[in-house]
């Protein structure tokens, strides 16, 4: 029985390899009239089976087999790898300090981001501003948590720390597929520690800052739902 023809398939690999939440597919299609069964495409990381197509940043491989027929012998017709970039937006002018949340930071701490935000007019913001609101992250987050770098991130750090409640509403966003990531949007907008984007969607890659995770804990906190 012949093996299947790697030259009868078109491979492409997803066009666009910067994070933004979504999975990074590669396409197989069958260009030919011969039957090879089903086509499976396996995506690997270190050596691990993913479950489905890679999201976060990193290096993967895939493996690209047919299940074969009565006519041809299944096997591996294609490998290969991507990698998968982080963001890389333009730094953002600092926010002003959370308004609402303030009473929950220190008097020096209020000083210091006013401070920051003064100096990035002076064109020197950023490393103040980055200081600033890194030291308060790591005084209100829980030792040794990544701060969120998107709305999925931190909508899933929200809800976990809550002890993963469940939202009232169905928890179905157009562009968030895993399950407890819904939830967690979901219940994340419910409480208000998020704002809801409308349209059934929920943007889980769109970018969030520093300031926007702080007024989001202090929320949390205000809920009695964190320390």
């Amino acid at each position: 029985m012949p093996p299947a023809d790697p030259a009868d398939f078109a491979f492409v690999l997803p066009n666009n390899l910067t994070y933004d939440g979504s999975p990074k597919e590669v396409t197989v299609k069958n260009t030919s009239n011969k039957d090879y069964g089903d086509v499976t495409v396996t995506y690997m990381q270190n050596g691990k089976v993913l479950d489905g197509a890679p999201i976060e940043p990193g290096d993967y491989s895939y493996t690209v087999t047919v299940a074969g027929s009565a006519q041809y012998a299944g096997g591996t017709v294609k490998t290969g790898s991507f990698r998968i970039i982080a963001e890389t937006t333009p730094e953002e002018p600092p926010e002003q300090p959370p308004q609402g949340d303030s009473t929950e930071f220190s008097p020096l701490q209020t000083v210091a981001i006013v401070a920051g935000t003064t100096a990035w007019f002076a064109g020197s913001a950023v490393m103040g501003y980055e200081a600033v609101t890194y030291s308060i992250l790591a005084d209100l987050l829980p030792k040794g948590t990544p701060i969120p770098r998107t709305r999925e991130q931190l909508a899933v750090l929200l809800w976990s720390t809550a002890g993963k409640p469940e939202p009232a509403a169905p928890a179905v966003y157009s562009d968030v597929a895993e399950p407890d990531t819904a939830k967690a949007a979901r219940w994340a907008v419910e409480a208000g520690l998020l704002p809801d984007m409308g349209e059934g969607a929920f943007t889980p890659g769109k970018r969030v800052t520093k300031v926007q995770v702080i007024r989001a804990w202090n929320r949390l906190k205000k809920l009695g739902l964190a320390k």
